[in-house]
């Protein structure tokens, strides 16, 4: 049976077209990327092919985006270790909470959400 999640045609290359086109991009470029996919075959999941297998399908996709981002997340761990180690930097300090929502959330600013006034409580002031 042929693989749905990762079909051959992804593979014919002599680099996968997924490695191929996250060697162009940063860290968070990359995590946005599989939070992208990992959002939207778990939206879709059903909607495109209305059957439960193609469901499984496009959760099935959704799961290899987790992989992956597991994997991506893996070695970058690896690689910030192999450089504290050759910098003589503390092997404990990992990154800041800032520096941690920069690398997940790339430019997100927190903007307290205003509340919307009610028109009955414009109406009685």
């Amino acid at each position: 049976m042929a693989d749905k999640i990762n079909p051959d045609h992804y593979k014919d290359n002599p680099i996968e077209t997924c490695d191929a086109i996250f060697s162009q991009l940063t860290e968070a470029e990359i995590l946005g990327a599989c939070k992208f996919n990992i959002a939207k075959y778990t939206f879709r999941a059903g909607k495109k092919v209305q059957t439960l297998e193609g469901t499984r399908d496009d959760i099935g996709k959704a799961h290899w985006y987790v992989e992956r981002m597991l994997k991506e997340l893996t070695d970058m761990i690896k690689t910030r270790q192999a450089n504290k180690q050759s910098d003589n930097q503390d092997m404990e300090r990992d990154l800041t909470e800032q520096e941690l929502q920069e690398l997940l959330n790339p430019g997100a600013k927190v903007v307290p959400i205003k509340k919307k006034e009610d028109k009955n409580d414009k109406n009685s002031k």
